[in-house]
């Protein structure tokens, strides 16, 4: 039996007076809340008139009652049936009359939020059409005609109802055989044309192990194999004259620092002047959540960096601002911020070669002249399995034997 606050939440949340006098209410106040729903909805169904609203919210109070099982919060509860009560009121329909076009539009439009909160509600949109498919799928298409389908597009779905749309595809190829118990490795690897395939196989075989309706895993030792991408060298006539086209200074010194010494666009943008000391021509690049890494700049790095420092000092004398690289925008802010790396989206233009290809180039050049995977690691700041990958990729002769792994 609902206790006292369970009533008045769902009466909150559907937004419905309960009917009939008060002296009836109080009669029936030791009867379940389902046995007075249950009767109100054979009553409708003996009337002429089709009550589809009166048998949304029973669906609301029913899916209600089977989470709170689970022992979740009130504030839970609430949060769990808010985005369907929010879609239904904003078009005044029925769950059920919804398409997915209302749902786009909703949350593009008056229902726009945060991406995770967008995400959050579409999950719980999803699970109240689950349990509507489950319990009256076929009492909704008898009493009014329609179809239950969750208006929540398929990629937008939570995982496992997409788990359980790709296990669907398969089964039909499997029509031959009587039982999944039947099902051999080498059907596995067949069927499992892609990652999200064989990981819905995955879940359902473990699953049904658990369970003890198959006595063994065919998934257990099927692995799928991805071919290991190669970092390619950036051809030699496209990396020729691109200072001259970078234009003024502080393009230039960026450019420089991203394709020379491999620092990533944010790096550069968080650079502080203490951060550089050009007496002894060290650069410190800060790195959060691991240790700062320490460049030398040769004496045309050092040239830049004074040409961009007076270039700054004429611009902005009162600026304050603790960055390196500064803006118009950032030079005299109040609250000196960094700039953002959208700051090089017209380099990145100017020159045609994304930033990664840099760093990656950079790595393959290295790592052609010296084959060194530890000078790559003292130089650029990298893993060893960064290092030993380029290293690897520039001469693939050396490594018969994975040396990370002997």
């Amino acid at each position: 039996m609902q206790d006292s606050g369970s009533r008045r939440r769902l009466t909150l949340l559907t937004g419905q007076q309960g009917d009939g006098d008060t002296h009836g209410l109080v009669e029936a106040e030791g009867r379940c809340l389902a046995d007075v729903q249950i009767l109100q909805r054979r009553a409708a169904a003996q009337s002429d008139a089709v009550d589809e609203q009166g048998f949304y919210m029973e669906t609301v109070s029913e899916y209600l009652w089977a989470r709170d099982v689970a022992g979740l919060a009130p504030s839970t509860l609430e949060n769990l049936v808010r985005p369907v009560l929010e879609l239904c009121s904003f078009y005044d329909l029925v769950p059920w009359r919804l398409t997915p076009r209302h749902v786009d539009r909703f949350y593009t439009g008056p229902g726009r939020r945060a991406r995770s909160t967008v995400r959050s509600k579409l999950t719980k949109l999803d699970s109240y059409f689950a349990f509507l498919e489950q319990r009256y799928a076929g009492e909704i298409a008898r009493r009014f005609g329609a179809r239950v389908e969750s208006p929540v597009d398929t990629f937008n779905r939570p995982v496992h109802r997409g788990y359980t749309l790709h296990v669907v595809s398969v089964l039909g190829a499997w029509g031959h055989l009587a039982s999944l118990g039947e099902v051999t490795e080498q059907e596995v690897k067949t069927a499992a044309v892609n990652y999200s395939v064989f990981t819905s196989l995955r879940s359902l075989f473990r699953a049904l192990r658990r369970e003890r309706r198959v006595f063994r895993d065919p998934a257990r030792n099927v692995h799928l194999t991805t071919p290991v991408r190669v970092p390619r060298p950036i051809p030699a006539d496209r990396l020729k004259g691109l200072l001259n086209r970078a234009g003024g200074a502080k393009d230039r010194l960026a450019l420089v620092l991203m394709a020379v010494y491999a620092v990533r666009p944010k790096q550069v943008a968080e650079i502080l002047l203490d951060d550089l000391d050009r007496s002894t021509g060290r650069l410190r690049i800060r790195r959060p959540n691991r240790l700062d890494h320490e460049i030398c700049l040769d004496e045309f790095a050092l040239q830049l960096v004074k040409e961009w420092l007076t270039e700054r000092h004429r611009r902005w004398p009162l600026s304050t601002n603790p960055y390196l690289i500064v803006s118009p925008l950032t030079a005299l802010h109040i609250d000196r911020p960094s700039v953002g790396i959208s700051n090089f989206s017209s380099l990145r233009d100017r020159i045609g070669i994304n930033f990664t290809q840099f760093r990656q180039d950079r790595f393959l050049d290295e790592a052609r002249e010296t084959a060194d995977p530890v000078r790559l690691m003292r130089l650029f700041g990298i893993t060893s399995y960064a290092a030993i990958h380029y290293v690897r990729t520039a001469h693939p002769e050396r490594f018969t034997i994975d040396p990370t792994q002997a």
